[in-house]
């Protein structure tokens, strides 16, 4: 109890307590933005992986379309979040004749932590040549 006293009674000390409880909120919000920021990178690598591999298998198939679909949808099924259900899978350059491109542009859109922010979607293209095939 006579602690309790002489803490209210020491101004010095309260007013220390109340500026280190002020900056707790500014901590959190920067760590929740590097948080953020990490997401957003591992995503748009992710991304960015996901149509080079979808290009790279549709370049090789007989449907390059749905061979790019599938190849995108299974790539990071297994580590990111609801993956499988929220990328889309766009074939920019349709190939007719071997030797043609293939260009595939993989979206994904980032989960935020602050719902006053837009929905950023990340975007990857990846672009091969439709091989022959015997």
């Amino acid at each position: 109890m006579t602690l309790i006293r002489r803490l209210l009674k020491d101004r010095r000390g309260i007013s220390e307590y109340v500026a280190a409880a002020s900056l707790i909120p500014v901590l959190m919000l920067l760590f929740a933005m590097a948080i953020q920021l990490t997401v957003l990178g591992v995503l748009q690598l992710a991304v960015n992986e996901a149509a080079f591999e979808a290009a790279r298998s549709a370049a090789r198939s007989s449907t390059p379309y749905a061979t790019a679909v599938q190849t995108a949808q299974n790539f990071a099924n297994g580590f990111i979040l609801g993956w499988k259900n929220k990328v889309q899978v766009t074939m920019v350059q349709t190939p007719n004749n071997p030797g043609d491109p293939v260009t595939v542009q993989v979206s994904f859109p980032v989960p935020q932590f602050f719902s006053p922010l837009q929905t950023k979607t990340v975007y990857g293209s990846s672009s091969q040549i439709w091989e022959e095939r015997p």
